[in-house]
């Protein structure tokens, strides 16, 4: 897969509309809060629980805040457990 099909905001310069309606996450307004900070944020958590909308969802505020859409790169890290 390239890039661009993880960060599709790169042509569209928008998230869709339908995972920005989605409920927001808990910890949405707490990491909102805190994108004005230099700080590199790491979310890690079970599977299913909504990582990845809160991640649009935040995206999805900057681009409407008029940043610009490149400045943002989503990639996913699958881990494994190599020690069994």
């Amino acid at each position: 897969m390239d890039a661009i099909d993880f960060n599709p905001w790169w042509e569209t310069g928008a998230i869709d509309s339908e995972t920005l309606s989605m409920k927001s996450r808990d910890l949405y307004p707490k990491l909102k809060e805190t994108l004005e900070e230099r700080f590199v944020e790491i979310i890690i958590g079970l599977r299913r629980v909504g990582k990845t909308v809160l991640m649009y969802q935040l995206i999805g505020h900057l681009l409407n805040s008029g940043i610009d859409a490149k400045r943002f790169k989503l990639f996913r890290a699958i881990l494994s457990d190599k020690t069994s």
